[in-house]
Order: C-alpha cells, then sequence, then structure tokens
C-alpha cells in the first residue's frame, strides 16, 4: 500500500506542481489586465475572472514532448520503444518502504481539500434547513424556465439566491418597509442572478478553493469574483437609472443594523455594509464603454494565453525516468545485444504499462532460485515480455539471461504472476512488449536465509 502511494504521489507530483506555476502565471497575467483595464464595465471584467476560473479547473492538456527533439540513436530507439525498469533481487529481507516527501504532500493535500469541500456542503444545508419555513409571496415568470418564487424569510439580511440552479428568491422581513420600486429593483438584480447561471459559478468556486486552498492569488481571484459578480447584476437591475438605484443600495446598507438577523459577527456585517458602498461608489462612477474593440481584443487573446500555459509535463512517450544503474542495462540492450532482440510486432502507445503497485510488486513476486542462492550467484536477466490489453503478461523471450542456474525461469515466472495496467493508445487498452531488466544480487554483509 505504502509503495502504490508513492507512485501515486510521484505523478500527482509530477503534474500538479507544474500545474500550480502555470496557473500562477496566468492569475498574475489576469491582475495585470484587470488593472489597466479598470474603468471598463463589470461585466467585462467579470468575464476575464470567469476565464482565470476555468483555467484553474481545465487539466493540462499539451504534451510536453511537442517541444523535444528526439535524438536518433540506437539507444534513445531501444528505451522509447521498450520502457526499461530494474528490480533488484537481494538474498536477504529488505529495508521497509517509508512514505516519500511527496507522498506526505499529497496526503496533506487531499485531507484539506475533501475538508474545504465537505464545509461549504454542511453550510448549505444548515441554510437550507433555516429557510425551510419561509413565507411564499410572489411568482414570477422568466423566459425558457418555469416560474420563480419569491420567499420572505427572518434568516436573510438581503435579497439573495441560493444553490447551483435555484429557483427561489428569499427577502428579509424589512422588504414591506421598502417602496414598490426598490423591491423591484432588488428583484431584477435577484433574476439577473438566476439567469446568469451564477449559482453554478459559485460552485465552481467552491471546488477551486478546496484544490488550491493554499494559493493567495486564487483566494484574491474568488474575491474579484464575488465583487465584479454583484456589480454586473446592479447593471443590470439599474436600467440606466444608476441614482434610483444607488439610493436603493444605501438605504439597504443602512437598515441593515437595525435588523433583527441572526449574524455571526459585527465584522461581517460591517462588510456587507462596505460590499453595498463600493457598488454605489461602482455605479456612480464613469466607466469607459467606448472602447468596446479592446475588450473583444481582451477576450480571445486570455483563451489563447490559457491554452499556451497548459503544458502536461508528464512523459507521454513511455520513455521512464531511470536511474543510473537502469542507465548501464538499458545499454546492455541497446549496444552489446542488438542481434538478440527478438522480431516482435510494435504497437504505438500513449502511456506505457505499469505493474500494479509498484516495481516493488515485481520483487515480491521473484523468488531466488535455492541453487543459485547457496552458490552465491548473481546477474542480470533481461526479458522482453508482452502485456496483453487486459494486463496480463504472457509471452516471454529472454534477451539476456545467466548461466543454467533458474535464474532466467525466477525472472520471466514473476514477471507473469505480476499484474499490470495495460498500455494506453487514445485512452484504449492494447497489448504491448515491454523489456524488463531484473538484477539478481545478493547481499553480502548479512548471510543469507
Amino acid at each position: 500500500m505504502i509503495d502504490l502511494i508513492n507512485n501515486i504521489s510521484a505523478c500527482w507530483w509530477t503534474y500538479f506542481i507544474p500545474l500550480v506555476i502555470q496557473n500562477t502565471l496566468f492569475l498574475a497575467l489576469i491582475y495585470g489586465v484587470l488593472s489597466l483595464l479598470k474603468k471598463i464595465p463589470a461585466h467585462a471584467r467579470y468575464s476575464i475572472t470567469l476565464i482565470g476560473l476555468i483555467k484553474l479547473l481545465i487539466p493540462a492538456f499539451i504534451p510536453l514532448s511537442l517541444l523535444t527533439v528526439p535524438q536518433i540513436t540506437a539507444l534513445n530507439k531501444i528505451i522509447n520503444l521498450n520502457p526499461v525498469t530494474t528490480t533488484t533481487i537481494s538474498g536477504v529481507p529488505s529495508s521497509p518502504i517509508m512514505l516519500t516527501a511527496p507522498a506526505i504532500s499529497m496526503l496533506i493535500w487531499a485531507s484539506i481539500s475533501t475538508i474545504m469541500l465537505v464545509l461549504p456542503l454542511i453550510t448549505l444545508g444548515r441554510i437550507r434547513y433555516q429557510l425551510r419555513q419561509a413565507k411564499l409571496i410572489e411568482k414570477r415568470t422568466l423566459p425558457g424556465r418555469k416560474n420563480i418564487q419569491i420567499h420572505k424569510t427572518a434568516n436573510v439580511t438581503l435579497p439573495m439566491t441560493i444553490g447551483m440552479f435555484t429557483k427561489r428568491i428569499y427577502v428579509p422581513l424589512l422588504w414591506e418597509e421598502w417602496t414598490a420600486d426598490h423591491r423591484e429593483l432588488a428583484i431584477r438584480h435577484e433574476l439577473a442572478h438566476i439567469q446568469r447561471l451564477d449559482g453554478l459559478v459559485n460552485g465552481l468556486q467552491t471546488l477551486v478553493r478546496a484544490i488550491y486552498f493554499f494559493h493567495p492569488l486564487v483566494w484574491l481571484l474568488n474575491q474579484q469574483i464575488d465583487e465584479l459578480r454583484e456589480m454586473a447584476c446592479d447593471e443590470v437591475a439599474q436600467d440606466y437609472d444608476s441614482i434610483s438605484y444607488s439610493r436603493f443600495l444605501v438605504e439597504v446598507a443602512e437598515n441593515m443594523i437595525r435588523a433583527q438577523v441572526d449574524c455571526p459577527t459585527v465584522n461581517s456585517l460591517l462588510k456587507k455594509k462596505k460590499e453595498l458602498f463600493n457598488r454605489v461608489q461602482y455605479l456612480l462612477e464613469e466607466k469607459m464603454y467606448t472602447n468596446k474593440r479592446l475588450v473583444r481584443f481582451v477576450m480571445p487573446a486570455m483563451v489563447s494565453l490559457a491554452s499556451l500555459l497548459s503544458w502536461n509535463c508528464q512523459s507521454q512517450t513511455g520513455l521512464l525516468a531511470v536511474s543510473p544503474e537502469d542507465d548501464v542495462l538499458a545499454k546492455i540492450v541497446a549496444t552489446e545485444n542488438p542481434d538478440n532482440l527478438p522480431k516482435v510486432k510494435f504497437i504505438p502507445y500513449d502511456v506505457a504499462p505499469e505493474p500494479i503497485g509498484g516495481y516493488a510488486a515485481i520483487q515480491k513476486n521473484v523468488i531466488y532460485p535455492e541453487l543459485a542462492l547457496k552458490t552465491g550467484i548473481e546477474g542480470v536477466v533481461i526479458v522482453q515480455i508482452f502485456i496483453d490489453k487486459t494486463g496480463k503478461a504472457t509471452d516471454a523471450v529472454i534477451l539476456q539471461g545467466a548461466t543454467d542456474d533458474g535464474l532466467n525461469d525466477a525472472a520471466i515466472v514473476a514477471l507473469q504472476k505480476t499484474k499490470w495496467i495495460p498500455a494506453k493508445q487514445r485512452d484504449l487498452s492494447v497489448g504491448v512488449w515491454v523489456t524488463v531488466p531484473i538484477a539478481f544480487k545478493l547481499d553480502k554483509d548479512k548471510p543469507s536465509e
């Protein structure tokens, strides 16, 4: 189990860390663009921040191998067509396997991410439970949608919607004290949230915060999205009468203090008031509506840059990282025994087969022959074995064998007993030949069992 976690964490580390670096660069670029275009309407800036949100959720899809130029050498051909791995077998028990640093990092990240996902779900359930007694006061119909229900409750301070695909609007008890115009402005604002699917965006924000909980730029992006989302809906609700709508927001902010509601802290209440006054300031300031050509250029440019910063740094050719000892064995295959390579049909693949449980699984299946163990015989057995599309090792050919002491048979039996993850070609499992050098080595400093 520990070896499996180490193998998974190695893949996670080589994929996730470059992805974080790429997304950091892109978020920095987004903040630079927003600072340059701070006078454009809120809905345009909101669209730019959504590109950053989507970029954080899309996995890296451009293989880094497109940037590399293959070297045409005999060694390169052998390694690319036949992934090489080494299993060293000792005549004495091996030391216990420990968790690596990437494995510990992955477990901590997975634990915190899970908590960050579960807590918002618990909060959402608690809020829904508190709003279950809300009173229905009105129904509205939107084009292409069912009726939108308006409910009044004492558990909210401002008109609000809850959920990803909600059809309900909740208003506070002060609703009856507002003028008819102000009530209409509030409903139009919340209807804009529903029409723009802002509940879905809020759910994606929760997912991004859970994945990148450690990243300050991600938290800043979410703050920008929340602020610009409200301002964009204000643009829809005001209907070119910013003065009247601004007075409505000021009135709402002033009434929040005297509202008898269950508010966690005074600071949260003051924060909501500050957000409302920021929205008022935005509605009254002059905006740059004339430079539409610049806005139309920025959006596709940001999408293109998001694609360029989506490099997958994991190996896509089946070439595995090899240690110095593995490199020596690879040279044996490539140089000393070129004529011994079996004439097998090469099947192209994108992802090389791997033993389930890592290469330590091969070591567990190897039984050191008794004769070789007693006589102290060591050697390297290089086996070319066929892994079919079900992950089963079938045909095997010895490329380089030891003397007639049972090492060859022990290597083949160990590989055939091992369960494999089959090779992949365009998400389909395929059967391929792989070359596996197994080094039988005795620990001469300790007596063998």
